[in-house]
């Protein structure tokens, strides 16, 4: 049963439900008619899906594009899982994404993916490169390590890639809580001017969808239990490549979009003045543009 959330957002061209595989359920919601192409945005660390705005979503809708978003497990109101006993990687994540194009017989569709959700559309697009139209990386990277082993173990990895700002470094070692317009403060960057209402609004939204005992955190252990190894793959993958990167991301710095589009033999890469970590609305012309063309 659909909770009170789901039948209280739902919109006229927006459906909602669930799936299950492997014993968990991924809530998901759709945008516009399933007979268009198919858009399927995956979400970053610790993000639910409802983090891609509705009118972000309807945006690329209004572009004849059928829109999928969904909740990673451990977010918003897809399964919570014990990762203790059942430990998972990015790999299992991008598994997940398959398997809801699967329920939704979806035979091919256009990835964009942000930040860790672009490491996912990565590994996607590599274990099934039959489902894939395009692939759009957002604000992401080829190598998270330095997030998973500051969480984890309160170090650094050995990447050649910067690390995080040093408020994003104590967070993760100290595992410190902050209030969620806060972080995105610190993700947004000083660089753009802070749309204060717009994030307020999104926290509500998420406040109100996140079900209770979940623990995004997991997907911080679940990059520390992945094989950043895949740059040397990159070159096998040849759908059209987008990469979009902000000058100003202060948790995957530009030499990681520098890095990540050089990965692929033609990928075109854009290069967003000011933009931080986060998709707010004054990038969003700029960022939907180069998807469309």
């Amino acid at each position: 049963m659909l909770s009170a959330f789901v039948e209280k957002h739902c919109k006229a061209n927006m459906k909602t439900n669930y799936f299950s595989h492997d014993d968990i359920e991924i809530f998901y919601e759709t945008f516009g008619d399933n007979n268009d192409p198919a858009v399927l945005l995956i979400m970053g660390a610790c993000s639910p899906g409802c983090y891609w705005p509705d009118e972000f979503c309807q945006r690329i809708v209004d572009q004849g594009y059928f829109v999928i978003r969904y909740d990673h497990r451990d977010t918003g109101c897809s399964s919570a899982i014990d990762f203790a006993k059942n430990p998972y990687n990015l790999e299992i994540l991008a598994q997940d994404a398959i398997e809801l194009l699967g329920c939704l017989e979806v035979k091919k569709v256009h990835l964009i993916g942000t930040s860790m959700g672009g490491y996912v559309a990565q590994l996607m697009t590599l274990e099934r490169p039959e489902l894939v139209f395009s692939l759009s990386l957002l604000t992401s990277t080829f190598d998270l390590s330095h997030l998973g082993e500051l969480f984890v173990n309160g170090r650094l990895s050995n990447s050649k890639l910067s690390p995080p700002c040093d408020a994003i470094v104590d967070s993760l070692v100290n595992h410190t809580e902050i209030d969620l317009v806060d972080s995105w403060h610190i993700l947004h960057s000083d660089a753009a001017k802070f749309p204060l209402d717009f994030y307020q609004a999104l926290a509500a939204v998420s406040y109100e969808h996140n079900k209770p005992g979940r623990d995004p955190a997991n997907h911080l252990r679940a990059i520390n239990k992945t094989d950043f190894n895949i740059a040397p793959k990159l070159k096998n993958i040849k759908v059209p490549v987008l990469v979009v990167h902000g000058t100003n991301d202060p948790i995957l710095p530009l030499d990681h979009g520098v890095a990540l589009a050089g990965a692929f033999d033609d990928a075109r890469f854009v290069v967003v003045d000011k933009m931080g970590h986060m998709l707010a609305p004054e990038f969003w012309r700029q960022i939907l543009a180069a998807f469309f063309i």
